[in-house]
């Protein structure tokens, strides 16, 4: 993926590279970062590069205004696609098989229901919001598999009133009282969510891998059978009880476990919803730069190129995370949920 040299052929109206704007992002991921544990990053670190590289080079040599390129030819992509996409009608099914699998948790406590969602949403869907959930394989005894737990740093919340503009376009409430109560819904849950995960030090801990009946050394007050049905309930593989859950941040999983222990599921639920549909929401709509008040490019102050970078970045990393997975990245079955 040569970011620089793509941008360059958006601008030619010979040349379309934009007909699969996701296969553009993400199409050679599995050769480039086949072994990279985190899809988000890899394919975030080398957009960072290519933008940095791109902004080099066309400061010095490229005849249009440096702080239109990046804007404009984001702008380009998603138009094609939102030609496309003239509906939100996947978007909202797949809202739709988020809420159904809140909907249908068993009785538990918090702790218990705030997992199981994230779990399922990492394994059945390929979403991780908060908590990262995977299978590894044992490669000192194989066959063996276990269940890999990673809590992911949460972001800031955003502010409010993108907040709105966003529940606007993908749930359109009637008044304003049920925007204020959504969003503060929101904003509890991201505040919360960043001071638990925000810590970088909680990120800095040793491999481990224990079996089920000492699952509370990760999540303080979950019970061993409690956390057992989870796995079984939404994973159709058979883990060995060996070393049946891995994880190399059992700090921060622990500082997860205490803000989901005291986070009601239903506004979790709510939020992690958001979360999973925000940036395929705003990218399949015309009007994302309105949504993020993206200063139109025609000034020419270098913060607005910065901004319309961010903007670019901001998009493809939670793209290409909540709506690939590896395994299907380069086939045809590109932008299906």
């Amino acid at each position: 993926m040569n970011l620089s040299a793509d941008l360059r052929l958006m601008m030619r109206e010979d040349v379309r590279p934009c007909d699969d704007f996701f296969a553009f992002v993400c199409g050679n991921y599995e050769a480039a970062y086949g072994r990279v544990p985190s899809y988000a990053d890899a394919v975030g670190k080398r957009v960072r590069r290519s933008f940095r590289e791109m902004i080099r080079q066309l400061v010095v040599d490229f005849s249009d205004k440096v702080e239109d390129i990046p804007l404009v030819a984001y702008r380009k992509c998603m138009d094609e696609f939102h030609r496309k996409e003239d509906d939100l009608g996947p978007i909202r099914e797949y809202d739709r098989l988020l809420n159904a699998t809140l909907n249908n948790i068993p009785d538990g406590n918090y702790l218990f229901k705030n997992v199981y969602f994230l779990v399922a949403l990492s394994l059945k869907f390929g979403t991780p919001v908060f908590l990262r959930a995977g299978v590894v394989r044992n490669t000192f005894r194989q066959g063996e598999t276990a269940l890999q737990l990673e809590a992911e740093k949460a972001r800031k919340p955003l502010p409010r009133v993108t907040l709105h503009k966003i529940i606007l376009q993908r749930w359109g409430f009637r008044h304003w009282r049920d925007y204020l109560r959504h969003s503060d819904v929101i904003l509890e849950v991201m505040t919360g969510a960043a001071g638990a995960l925000g810590e970088v030090h909680l990120n800095d801990s040793a491999p481990q891998a224990i079996v089920a009946d000492n699952i509370d050394r990760f999540l303080p007050t979950m019970k061993p059978h409690e956390f057992v049905g989870v796995i079984r309930a939404v994973s159709s593989e058979s883990f060995g009880y060996g070393n049946i859950v891995f994880t190399t941040n059992a700090l921060a999983l622990r500082k997860l476990a205490g803000f989901l222990k005291s986070t009601h599921p239903a506004w979790l639920g709510y939020s992690a919803r958001f979360l999973a549909c925000e940036a395929l929401l705003v990218a399949s709509m015309f009007s994302f730069g309105e949504i993020y008040d993206i200063p139109k490019p025609a000034v020419a102050f270098r913060y607005r190129l910065l901004r319309c970078t961010d903007l670019s970045l901001g998009l493809l990393s939670p793209l290409t995370e909540y709506q690939f997975h590896p395994e299907v990245v380069g086939s045809k079955q590109l932008c299906r949920f």
